[in-house]
């Protein structure tokens, strides 16, 4: 898997239909893939000439639910305004999605590598 390019086109997706707030919810950047990923996401930002946004990044030291959960509810707690969070792999949209959904915000359920059954719990 290309993560670099795979982050890229999940990151020009929400840009095409409107987007310019994409918030980053990752873990730990020595992890390969998720290092590919966040520099798949800021550079698809910078090449589409979208504003600085970095308060908008959050890094958590590990990928699990309650991580992607708790990194959510602090961008939400903190007033920042997104409108869409691009998120370094599945169990991390989970977490997100889990705590959007708690706070009556709309979900989207693209992605790329992501768990499909996991969607509907």
């Amino acid at each position: 898997m290309d993560n670099f390019q795979g982050a890229q086109l999940a990151v020009i997706h929400p840009i095409k239909i409107g987007h310019h707030q994409i918030a980053w919810v990752g873990g730990e950047t020595t992890h390969p893939s998720i290092y590919e990923r966040l520099h798949g996401y800021k550079d698809t930002l910078q090449e589409h000439n979208l504003p600085n946004i970095n308060k908008l990044n959050s890094i958590k030291p590990s990928t699990g639910l309650n991580d992607g959960y708790e990194t959510t509810r602090k961008l939400l707690n903190a007033g920042i305004t997104f409108t869409f969070i691009f998120t370094s792999n599945d169990t991390m949209a989970i977490g997100a999605m889990r705590c959007l959904r708690e706070n009556n915000s709309n979900v989207s359920q693209d992605g790329f590598d992501y768990i499909e059954t996991y969607l509907t719990r």
